[in-house]
């Protein structure tokens, strides 16, 4: 599983930070930054949360 972050359209509510801690993080700016783009097979449902969560919309997960 591949996880993205879209900065353009992060606005740093940070609801994916507090849902999925082990794959997500805020930047320097306060933005959403992915740990990793390959999501350990363990966090792959804190991933699906953070991407359902995102107001923004600035998640995309691929397999």
């Amino acid at each position: 599983m591949r996880l993205t972050v879209d900065p353009s359209r992060c606005r740093g509510h940070a609801q994916c930070v507090l849902a999925a801690p082990n794959v997500v993080m805020l930047n320097d700016d306060g933005k959403s930054q992915v740990i990793s783009e390959i999501v350990d097979a363990a966090y792959a449902d804190e991933a699906r949360t953070a991407e359902l969560l995102c107001p923004e919309e600035a998640f995309t997960i691929t397999d």
